[in-house]
């Protein structure tokens, strides 16, 4: 599994994870392959993401990398 079709499984909460969930699932740009951690930052990179987004994104990649088999 991904990790666009892992965050797209999660439930959206009012929090920064779930702000930036909600808006990852709005994001028709959003990188689907390569499956890496490197294209994801570069995507916010150049999105120009906020240190809050940032922030969520590292927090649901790790969730998301403890989830793999």
């Amino acid at each position: 599994m991904t990790f666009y079709e892992w965050a797209m499984t999660r439930k959206v909460r009012n929090t920064p994870r779930g702000d930036f969930l909600t808006d990852m699932q709005a994001d028709g740009e959003a990188p689907t392959i390569p499956n890496t951690r490197q294209a994801w930052v570069a995507h916010l990179e150049a999105a120009r993401a906020c240190d809050g987004a940032m922030k969520a994104f590292k927090s649901a990649w790790r969730e998301y990398q403890r989830t793999q088999p």
